[in-house]
């Protein structure tokens, strides 16, 4: 009874003009299922200013979820939340103008951005800010000045970065801070604590510090990111295979980078599915045992989208060729059988998807552990097996000249016997991918 009472309440509050009630209204009134009345109320909280509402509204129009979907009225709802400091809609706002979707693409307005949020104290762009920096080549005292701002204010990926560079001789943080974070990273499911654990096993865990001061940032510092990703220079990559045509790359990216995948990765991941060439749907198979995710724009952050352009340009591509950034997980026991990457021209479901995008003619793998056992990218009919280090790459051919499957390019993840495997996948599309 309590509860009816203070829905009417709410409804009252709501239909006066309260925004928040109508931004509260619209929530309660979607879990009863009346989506028209709170898709009505959602808009109206968010034409009388209420950010959050702007921010989901702009999320519902990207995706197409209860509202028609239309991307570029999204970016401009997320430019409006934005301007008024909200943190999420700064962050999403970012990389829809790195990606270009919706609005055209501009990356130096993107870290423009980024760089926006982290002087206003936003704390994912503190950490976001400092790996983006590391990707670009800059690992000095501000990138650890704004990890340490992220961390003491409560961001697990930051902190157990800091708790990374600790176990490598890095003296930024004492052992007893490290293992205080560790064990708070633990509890939160950051995928790498429970490893990093025992390395603190006979250290007394210290308090957690107050909020270390906000650094500056440079001005010049713009004008340090503003190359777009896919143009920086990258290691020299090595032939293995004429055919199919195999290239690897040491070190694209660096151990950070790659716990960063992992630890955004992380809460998303979901039992593996194929595609079923006869419906074009999602199922279960047995041939592919793993988990995995994909990140799509609300699920990036710019670090991401900066590590996706990369291998884009590694497959020698510009970044809208490049499918979404995905991550596989493997336990002992998990395997991905023999498969082709490409799409089979004819299967039920695949034609439509080779006419809006093309074929995927070459795939991008970035290996982000190491310390596993079995595990291997084997290339079945070539007679070749491939086994990266740390941010290591591998980019395959799947398809000959004339656009034809080529056969030999089946390939299979085999059999983990021990530890657990990560990897980023990116497909590589013929066209600019639509999605």
């Amino acid at each position: 009874m309590a509860e009816s009472v203070d829905i009417n309440q709410l409804a009252v509050a709501a239909k006066a003009g309260d925004a928040d009630a109508q931004y509260k209204m619209a929530a309660y009134l979607s879990g009863e299922g009346q989506k028209d009345a709170a898709i009505k109320m959602l808009k109206a909280a968010a034409t009388a200013g209420h950010l959050d509402a702007r921010f989901t509204l702009a999320n519902f129009m990207l995706s197409g979820h209860m509202v028609d979907r239309d991307v570029s009225h999204a970016v401009q709802v997320l430019a409006q939340a934005a301007a008024k400091g909200h943190e999420a809609a700064t962050r999403l706002l970012a990389v829809l103008k790195a990606m270009g979707h919706g609005c055209e693409a501009d990356w130096p307005a993107a870290v423009a951005l980024l760089v926006t949020g982290a002087r206003q104290g936003h704390i994912l762009a503190l950490a976001e800010l400092a790996l983006l920096r590391e990707l670009y080549g800059f690992n000095d005292d501000l990138n650890t000045a704004l990890l340490l701002a992220a961390a003491t204010r409560g961001n697990i990926i930051a902190a157990m970065q800091l708790v990374s560079r600790h176990l490598k001789g890095d003296r930024t943080i004492e052992a007893g801070l490290a293992k205080q974070w560790t064990q708070q990273g633990r509890q939160l499911g950051h995928p790498l604590a429970g490893n990093l654990l025992p390395a603190f096993e006979a250290v007394e865990a210290a308090p957690l510090p107050d909020p270390t001061a906000i650094p500056d940032i440079p001005e010049d510092l713009l004008s340090d990111l503003a190359t777009a990703p896919e143009s920086l220079a990258r290691p020299q990559a090595r032939v293995e295979l004429d055919r199919p045509h195999v290239e690897t790359i040491e070190g694209l990216i660096s151990h950070a980078l790659c716990e960063h995948i992992i630890a955004a990765s992380a809460p998303s991941l979901a039992p593996a599915r194929v595609v079923d060439p006869k419906s074009g749907e999602l199922r279960a198979d047995p041939y592919r045992h793993s988990y995995n995710m994909a990140f799509w724009p609300a699920d990036l952050d710019l670090v991401l989208y900066a590590i996706g352009a990369r291998m884009c340009a590694a497959a020698g591509v510009t970044p809208d060729h490049g499918e979404m950034l995905s991550v596989l997980y493997y336990q002992p026991g998990m395997y991905y059988g023999p498969h082709y990457d490409c799409l089979v021209p004819g299967a039920d479901g695949q034609n439509a998807e080779l006419e809006r995008s093309g074929q995927r003619p070459k795939t991008v793998l970035i290996y982000l552990n190491d310390g596993y056992e079995g595990g291997s990218t084997s290339f079945v009919r070539a007679g070749f097996a491939h086994k990266g280090g740390i941010g290591d790459a591998i980019v395959f051919q799947n398809v000959l000249a004339d656009g034809e499957i080529d056969e030999q390019s089946l390939h299979e993840s085999t059999p983990v016997t021990g530890g657990v495997k990560w990897i980023a996948s990116k497909w590589i599309r013929e066209k600019s991918y639509q999605f």
